[in-house]
């Protein structure tokens, strides 16, 4: 069985739709920052790259069930890095613990925004396969595709009325109709979200 700590491989997509949902925040795709490495010898080359005034970052301990998970900001402009804190959890409050990510990092930017609000988890089980689900997604190779979508089955079959997992799944079939221009595939992708509604 794959880690725990794997699921959070897909804490930076489920983080940048939370900031994204941010007044005066532009997110770009996390994906681009898997690239680089985030330290400060690397910080020239990441603001040269990068069209970005901050790069979040984490890393992410485990704690006898629970989850530790450091937050520091990139400022490539300063050439510097902040220490933003740290949130603690479980896999099971990942909803809170997103929320509180959120309001850490908005205060450490001073910004001024509304945090949006982030549904909670109805059944961790079937979350945890999404979340595995989103990180294969972002490796974007046919066989990775394939085991998300299988994760993403896993999930609905445990939670019939998980919309996050029947929108993944649409992704899936998009991706696969970019590909092969499989007219079926466009029609399944159609489907999921209106199995989800």
């Amino acid at each position: 069985r794959t880690s725990t700590i794997d699921v959070f491989e897909a804490l930076p997509v489920l983080l940048a739709e939370d900031f994204s949902q941010c007044e005066h925040l532009t997110v770009i795709a996390p994906s681009s920052s898997l690239l680089y490495i985030p330290d400060p010898v690397h910080i020239q080359k990441i603001a040269s790259l990068l069209p970005t005034s901050y790069l979040l970052m984490g890393t992410i301990q485990e704690n006898r069930g629970g989850y530790s998970l450091l937050l520091r900001l990139l400022i490539p402009d300063q050439q510097k890095i902040v220490v933003v804190g740290s949130v603690d959890g479980q896999i099971s409050t990942l909803s809170e613990m997103r929320t509180a990510i959120l309001q850490k990092v908005i205060e450490t930017m001073e910004i001024k925004c509304k945090v949006p609000e982030i549904a909670q988890i109805s059944n961790v089980d079937a979350f945890e396969k999404y979340l595995r689900a989103l990180h294969l997604m972002q490796l974007n190779s046919g066989t990775e595709l394939d085991s998300a979508k299988t994760l993403l089955l896993r999930a609905i079959q445990i939670d019939h009325s998980f919309g996050l997992a029947y929108g993944a799944l649409a992704d899936i079939k998009l991706r696969m109709f970019s590909a092969s221009n499989d007219s079926q595939f466009l029609q399944a992708a159609g489907e999921y979200p209106q199995r989800a509604l």
